[in-house]
C-alpha cells in the first residue's frame, strides 16, 4: 500500500443502530489510520443529527458529506425512506 493510501471503512445501520455506532467510536482510536463513511437510514421526515452526535463520540473530525478524502475523518450521511 502506498504511504498516502489508507483504508476507507463503510458502516451502515437503521435508526436503531445508533448505539452500535457509539460503542464502535468509543473504542476506535482517532489515530487509527482509516477513514469512515457512516450511513444511517432514517424516515424522510426526520431531521438527522448524526454528524453532531458522532462528533461527541470521537476525537476524529466529523464531516457531513465531505469532499475531502483524508484518513482520521468520519463522514456521515443518511438515506431517506419514503413510505408509500
Amino acid at each position: 500500500m502506498k504511504e498516502s493510501a489508507f483504508p476507507i471503512v463503510g458502516i451502515g445501520a437503521s435508526a436503531g443502530g445508533i448505539d452500535a455506532f457509539h460503542t464502535f467510536f468509543n473504542h476506535m482510536p482517532a489515530n487509527c489510520g482509516m477513514a469512515f463513511i457512516i450511513l444511517l437510514h432514517l424516515p424522510a421526515d426526520r431531521k438527522s443529527m448524526l454528524t453532531e452526535i458522532l462528533a461527541r463520540w470521537t476525537a476524529m473530525r466529523v464531516l457531513d458529506r465531505p469532499a475531502a478524502r483524508d484518513w482520521g475523518r468520519v463522514a456521515s450521511s443518511q438515506s431517506r425512506c419514503q413510505n408509500h
